[in-house]
């Protein structure tokens, strides 16, 4: 069964798959595409999606530019089953989608599960990175950048979005030389460190962190209003430790751009 919507002011057919898919139908996230907007007016290029999950990334970027280049990565088997099916029913052009996650090495890892959802969105390749109890694990496979280079053939990369649930250092680390060559700007969600205890998270931020300021990135803190749209973009010194789960959402610049979002 699939149901139309409108979004961003473009139709969009929305499959519904044992369940999977219900929320595309509700427009949420405003602010990301509003910040996609605004980055694609200012660097050309591909689109990197680092966890796509059942598309809502795809389906904001496709309703700003439906020719922009897409290269989505997501391991769990249930969500790729579901993407494809979406990219058909649309007929998105350039876009591609890749059964597997990224990583510093190219191996095969477990995925964790915190909720009986095919499509669970706080699924995590860190074992223990969630206080739930883990309800099931899979098999995954997780490429690095040079396997990526050695099998796919990439146009250059103008954004990065990454919502991994916890693994953004390893994703960073896996595709590093990317930062390098191409400058995208990353979209990143980082979940609350909540306190000083939580020793495990705060030593992973700050070496997000330090590995985002060796590469020559600005970290810039998404703000958004009581309705979800983009309110402000503001520079951050360091991340910090706190526990508001509406201030884990981040736009990371190559140094060389950060000027444009002095808001």
């Amino acid at each position: 069964m699939s149901l139309k919507i409108s979004h961003g002011g473009k139709l969009v057919k929305i499959p519904i798959l044992g369940g999977v898919g219900i929320n595309n139908l509700y427009s949420s996230e405003i602010w990301l595409l509003e910040i996609i907007k605004r980055l694609s007016e200012i660097k050309k290029g591909a689109f990197f999606d680092i966890g796509v999950n059942i598309g809502q990334t795809l389906i904001k970027l496709k309703s700003i530019d439906s020719e922009v280049e897409y290269f989505g990565f997501e391991p769990n088997p249930s969500c790729v089953y579901y993407v494809n099916r979406l990219i058909i029913e649309n007929s998105y052009k350039n876009t591609r989608l890749f059964p597997v996650g990224i990583h510093e090495f190219t191996e095969i890892l477990k995925l964790h599960f915190y909720q009986d959802d095919q499509a669970d969105s706080s699924a995590s390749i860190i074992k223990n990175y969630r206080a739930g109890k883990e309800i099931r694990e899979e098999f995954v496979p997780c490429f690095n950048h040079e396997t990526l280079i050695r099998s796919i053939s990439f146009k250059k990369i103008a954004i990065m979005k990454i919502d991994v649930e916890g693994a953004e250092l390893e994703v960073l680390k896996g595709i590093q030389p990317f930062l390098v060559s191409d400058r995208p700007f990353i979209i990143v969600e980082l979940l609350p460190v909540y306190s000083l205890s939580n020793t495990g998270r705060l030593i992973r931020q700050k070496e997000v962190e330090k590995l985002l300021l060796e590469m020559g990135y600005t970290i810039f803190r998404i703000i958004k209003n009581k309705q979800g749209s983009l309110k402000k973009i503001k520079l951050v010194e360091e991340i910090g430790i706190h526990s508001n789960i509406d201030l884990c959402d981040y736009l990371c610049s190559p140094k060389e751009f950060s000027n444009i979002f002095n808001d």
